[in-house]
């Protein structure tokens, strides 16, 4: 489960983007944060299964990245947690 602060920015980027896919520039526009917290920030939800992230097509060198959705998110955690239905 995500700390506050984590789930107080994933809402943020939620209430932009929703499902649409979005970059590291992007997302830092939207969260007004500076780039190391927004690094962070993403590699959490990363690591957390909150987000998406792929190669841009355009240039390997950076990412994509596409938000899932919170009911998909609570119904995963729900699995983990041993229960059946969310």
């Amino acid at each position: 489960v995500l700390p506050k602060w984590l789930m107080r920015r994933y809402t943020m980027l939620w209430q932009h983007f929703r499902e649409e896919k979005f970059t590291f520039e992007e997302a830092n526009k939207v969260l007004k944060e500076d780039s190391r917290t927004t690094n962070l920030f993403l590699s959490l939800l990363n690591r957390n299964g909150w987000v998406i992230s792929e190669a841009h097509p355009s240039d390997p060198r950076k990412r994509l990245y596409q938000l899932r959705s919170p009911e998909v998110v609570l119904r995963d955690i729900a699995r983990e947690l041993g229960g059946k239905h969310v």
